[in-house]
């Protein structure tokens, strides 16, 4: 059996989850057992992209990568999405002054 630090395992999914298209933030708590692990996952997710398409794409590729990470199937997903303006870009403004 191999035992894996929970730390660092929710942060390897949330740069997981980070590293897709349109996905702003993420945050993830892994709780549960070994034999029956639950997510709960909180992800902001930029309003203008695909918000369904990198729903998706959290279910199969990030989640789907966490059950074979812990070799067990996820017994509950919890996903709360928020759609979000783009906080990535900067927050300072130009102003054309006369």
């Amino acid at each position: 059996m191999t035992r894996l630090d929970n730390g660092a395992l929710q942060r390897a999914v949330s740069d997981a989850a980070q590293q897709l298209r349109g996905v702003v933030a993420a945050t993830v708590r892994i709780e549960g057992t070994a034999d029956h692990p639950g997510v709960l996952m909180k992800v902001e997710i930029d309003e203008r992209s695909d918000i369904s398409n990198t729903v998706d794409q959290l279910h199969r590729d990030v989640l789907g990568g966490l059950e074979t990470s812990l070799q067990a199937p996820l017994s509950q997903v919890r996903l709360i999405v928020d759609p979000v303006r783009n906080s990535r870009k900067s927050e300072a403004a130009a102003v054309k002054l006369d």
